[in-house]
């Protein structure tokens, strides 16, 4: 399963992307970039219940759970894994990019980019951080509803 998370993430363009996700922050309250066209399509409805796996860079494998509520295209909701719990918070386009801050305590967490795919699946990678260890780890995640 990893694999295709793997081919997905450099399909997507995620591959080596460790410098963009730790320059990304919250932009769920943010309008659109002048340089994004704008679409007159709504974004897809991705609320509800995933499960999954998450394969960290220095913790390993692990199950993961994220629940996600959406209005628009803001996203919220919580995740929890065998490395930590926490809070999500981010956004969702017409063409399918999800955005998500993953908040585990204070201003530490992850910024994880992504794709929702095949109607009820979530694959991306993301990068820790804002926390006093563990800055720059990195991993992949892939989840279905």
């Amino acid at each position: 399963m990893m694999g295709q998370v793997e081919k997905l993430a450099t399909h997507r363009g995620f591959g080596g992307s460790q410098a963009w996700a730790e320059q990304w922050s919250d932009s769920s309250g943010d309008t659109s970039s002048a340089d994004e066209p704008q679409s007159k399509s709504p974004p897809p409805d991705i609320a509800g219940t995933y499960t999954g796996t998450v394969v960290d860079h220095k913790a390993g494998s692990s199950s993961a759970t994220v629940i996600i509520t959406q209005n628009g295209k803001k996203l919220s909701g919580s995740f929890s894994t065998g490395f930590n719990h926490g809070t999500v918070k981010g956004t969702i386009k017409p063409n399918n990019t999800v955005k998500l801050r993953l908040k585990v305590a204070g201003t530490c967490g992850a910024n994880f980019h992504g794709v929702f795919e095949n109607g009820d699946e979530i694959a991306g990678v993301y990068v820790v951080s804002g926390c006093a260890s563990g800055n720059g780890d990195h991993g992949m995640v892939d989840v279905t509803d």
